[in-house]
């Protein structure tokens, strides 16, 4: 099985927060805390491509997508929810009941930067345990990050649906040595 690493495709314009109504911080906007999305208006950040994507990360880590995209997530995780949001004047939604899955990272193959306290500060080169995983899911370690299998990035391809870039993260098994 093969797992990759969902990035977000710079040459689309990019979503953003444009205005905070109601005293909202947009630090306490998160998958976990939709409820304050009316309290934002989203729009556009042009400066780069007038293109708009079928697919974005907003505010670091809520992952986005139009229409098409959210067909695409619906088919591949039927699980997920999705929260109706206008960016500019486009209806996109935002995917949430995304699954987070812990200890399916090989930590000793990983490229793991802890704090002195032992925490995780940052995973820069995720090493995934074979496993059988779920189409699109997030993990412990990398919370802000979004994973794939092969059938996802497959079906995103084939339906020509823009705005991801996806990494393949090695799948390796843990050795005794």
């Amino acid at each position: 099985m093969k797992i990759y690493l969902i990035k977000k495709d710079y040459s689309f314009a990019s979503a953003d927060i444009v205005e905070s109504l109601n005293g909202a911080d947009s630090l306490d906007l998160s998958v976990e805390n939709l409820e304050i999305l009316p309290d934002f208006r989203f729009g556009w950040l042009t400066n780069e491509s007038n293109l708009l994507p079928d697919f974005t990360i907003l505010n670091s880590d809520l992952l986005v997508c139009d229409a098409r995209g959210q067909a695409i997530v619906a088919r591949m995780l039927p699980t997920a929810i999705f929260s109706e949001i206008k960016i500019g004047e486009v209806t996109f939604y935002v995917c949430s009941h995304i699954p987070v899955l812990t200890g399916c990272l090989n930590m000793k193959k990983s490229n793991v930067k802890r704090f002195s306290n032992g925490d995780i500060m940052e995973v820069s080169s995720p090493v995934f345990l074979p496993n059988e995983y779920p189409n699109l899911f997030t993990i412990e370690e990398m919370p802000s990050a979004y994973f794939c299998t092969e059938a996802f990035k497959d079906e995103v391809v084939k339906e020509r649906a823009s705005g991801l870039l996806f990494e393949e993260c090695p799948v390796k098994a843990k050795s005794w040595f």
